[in-house]
């Protein structure tokens, strides 16, 4: 027979198959109460005015990150049963469409080489679907990591499914024994499976395959209606959520206008104290989530055993949401105190603000700037916040960062003899040293040492001395809107009036900040964190480096350096120039790196909770792969890596060295 004839009886065996109509009515109603309930919710949410054209990348985003599971493929086994699940399902949607336009619509499609293609990928699909299941099965009941919270849901879920793969099987099996198939071959696992039939009796076989044919139908259905209710609701919300995602930079986190609103006549709220103040876009973070684990997985606070949990933050307030729109629509859910009913506020404060929950989420979820709202909450409608921190604060207010006098930061820059800039000047380089680095004995060589490589670069670079205090980051991140727009306002004041090209920061944190935060009041310039500047300084021929480092370097990934700026490269270049060779690469790197613990205004508080050291746990990590000195490009990062050293009682063994102090050695060699 030739294969242009190919095709099949598509209900064979089945009589009054039109019964499945009302079935399927009952399961789209249901389906369509869950989903409308669903967005009435969503949109009753407050507006975000980040979300805005264009759309076609947002439409690219989505397909890459759902169609093609970009993300989901960055952790390999989840990954490879999740996509095995995913596109199998695609293609069994597809097939099933292509048997529907041949039923219903003039287009006889399914038959001709057509129709076996379609019969073996949907054979196929069927078999990977089932292994997916299978890994899936083994993953989450056998071996049950502890991130993972199976519940009925699960097991109703994937039964459901596997009872669907293994009866497409077996009604392709009996359907090839019986009716007989000159093209079974195009269909072989089917086909394989026929073979248990042989000894079955004909009438017995084809009431097997009605039986199963109706109860395959109707389980369709009822996940049909289960999807708004259930995890399958993803199917909907993460491609959804992906389109949807904030125009916001990562690193920039949104701003309330605290002028309008103190203006106003109304009674005004900051933050988000109760799911009322959520924004329909954190509504639809919260119903995307489908509970896999992999922030808290990359969370350092989680890992070290601290109080903290982004997925069980980001589950409160979506069973929050969910109470709200059952029971007739319980409204008191929307209005219950969020910290204290279904988040304690220690968890809060845990946060160190790394992005790594962020960075690796599949459902494009933002758990970092639904915790910032919750802390902007407690500190300016509460007055809740831990008392270390509270000290902080009140000295960014008084003297305007929270090391020290600005007579003492200026008074110190003249001892170095740094130039500082001249009303009218026009620099190259505009050099922000950053308050950590101004106060510090320790911290201060870096600034010498970049400014010495400068020098011996022929930089045109200048300093704003005393006229340089705090950008506000740590106000901003604890939730004290009100410090950090207050000192954002008064810094550009400093440095609009000012001539220069290119500001240079050895501060990812200030890099942040100016980059991304300052941007929401109007700056427009150029900044450029040290390693890029070195690096560039060297590229284009302007600084020549030898390899004279001799220990073994390995580099630690500042968190607002990578998963903020996607500064990843440039470092590793520098260090590879000093040592002649590629650097060591620690346990977790690169945007999975370990968080040193200082972020989140950590670097002022320690909360005394249960759980290991954040730096103690980094610095195992570099003693496990021998290195002997360890590159930083954060000074944040140096003091509290310094701190772990100490803790593990390896000072004599590795040091801490940042990226300027490096490159200035080598330059030293160099002559």
């Amino acid at each position: 027979m030739s294969a242009e004839t190919a095709s099949r009886e598509v209900l064979w065996n089945i009589s009054h198959y039109y019964l499945m109509y009302p079935a399927l009515l009952v399961a789209l109603v249901f389906f369509g109460i869950g989903l409308w309930r669903r967005l009435n919710y969503w949109r009753q949410g407050k507006s975000d005015p980040t979300i805005k054209p264009p759309w076609p990348p947002r439409l690219l985003r989505s397909f890459l990150d759902t169609i093609l599971q970009r993300r989901v493929l960055e952790s390999i086994v989840p990954g490879l049963f999740h996509i095995s699940i995913f596109w199998s399902f695609i293609i069994l949607l597809v097939a099933t469409t292509v048997v529907g336009i041949d039923m219903y619509l003039p287009w006889k499609i399914f038959q001709g080489r057509f129709y076996l293609w379609i019969s073996l990928l949907a054979d196929l699909a069927g078999l990977f679907f089932t292994l997916g299941l299978g890994v899936a099965f083994v993953r989450r009941y056998l071996l049950r990591p502890a991130k993972l919270k199976s519940s009925w849901q699960d097991a109703l879920i994937h039964g459901a499914f596997f009872y669907l793969m293994l009866s497409g099987f077996l009604l392709e099996a009996i359907r090839i024994r019986y009716a007989g198939d000159p093209w079974a071959a195009w269909t072989p696992f089917g086909y394989a499976m026929s073979f248990l039939f042989v000894a079955v009796p004909e009438n017995l076989g084809r009431f097997i395959h009605v039986s199963n044919w109706w109860l395959h139908a109707l389980v369709t259905f009822g996940l049909i209606a289960l999807i708004p209710y259930t995890k399958l609701l993803h199917l909907i919300t993460i491609p959804v959520n992906s389109a949807l995602n904030s125009n916001r930079r990562r690193g920039e986190l949104a701003r309330p206008d605290l002028a309008k609103l103190m203006e106003s006549d109304v009674d005004f709220h900051i933050g988000m104290s109760t799911l009322q103040e959520s924004s329909w876009k954190m509504r639809l973070d919260h119903d995307a989530c489908i509970e896999c684990g992999r922030c808290d997985d990359h969370c350092p606070a989680q890992v070290t055993g601290h109080n903290l949990s982004p997925m069980n933050i980001i589950l409160g307030l979506r069973d929050l949401g969910r109470e709200a729109t059952t029971n007739k629509g319980d409204l008191e859910a929307l209005e219950k105190e969020i910290v204290g009913d279904r988040i304690e506020a220690i968890s809060l404060w845990e946060c160190r603000t790394c992005y790594a929950c962020v960075e690796v989420c599949p459902a494009g979820i933002d758990q970092l700037s639904q915790i910032v709202e919750m802390r902007r909450s407690e500190v300016l409608m509460k007055g809740e916040l831990p008392a270390e921190a509270q000290q902080m604060l009140r000295d960014l207010e008084t003297r305007g960062n929270p090391f020290g006098s600005q007579e003492d930061r200026l008074a110190w820059i003249r001892r170095q003899g740094f130039r500082l800039l001249e009303p009218g000047e026009k620099v190259e380089v505009l050099y922000w040293i950053g308050c950590a680095t101004s106060f510090d004995p320790r911290k201060q060589k870096v600034a010498h040492d970049l400014v010495r490589i400068m020098e011996a670069a022929g930089v045109s670079y200048a300093v704003l001395g005393d006229k340089e205090g705090c950008t506000g980051d740590p106000a901003r991140v604890l939730g004290d809107e009100n410090i950090f727009q207050s000192m954002a306002k008064s810094q550009l004041e400093q440095i609009n009036p000012e001539q220069f090209d290119t500001m240079v920061v050895n501060c990812p944190h200030c890099y942040n900040a100016f980059d991304n935060e300052y941007r929401q009041f109007g700056a427009n310039f150029k900044v450029i964190h040290h390693s890029e500047f070195i690096r560039n300084l060297v590229r284009d021929g302007r600084l020549k480096l030898s390899a004279t480092h001799k220990r073994k370097l390995a580099f630690h990934d500042p968190c607002y350096l990578g998963r903020v700026q996607g500064v990843y490269d440039p470092p590793r270049e520098l260090l590879t120039m000093v040592a002649g060779k590629k650097p060591l690469e620690l346990s977790r790197n690169r945007k999975k790196s370990g968080c040193c613990g200082a972020g989140g205004g950590h670097f002022w508080m320690d909360l005394k909770a249960a759980g290991e050291r954040l730096d103690n746990r980094r610095i195992d990590e570099v003693a496990a792969v021998g290195a002997e000195t360890l590159g930083v490009g954060c000074v944040f990062c140096m003091q509290m890596l310094e701190n772990g050293l100490k803790a593990r009682d390896l000072e004599s063994k590795v040091q801490v060295r940042d990226l300027a102090e490096l490159v200035a050695e080598s330059l030293e060699q160099a002559g």
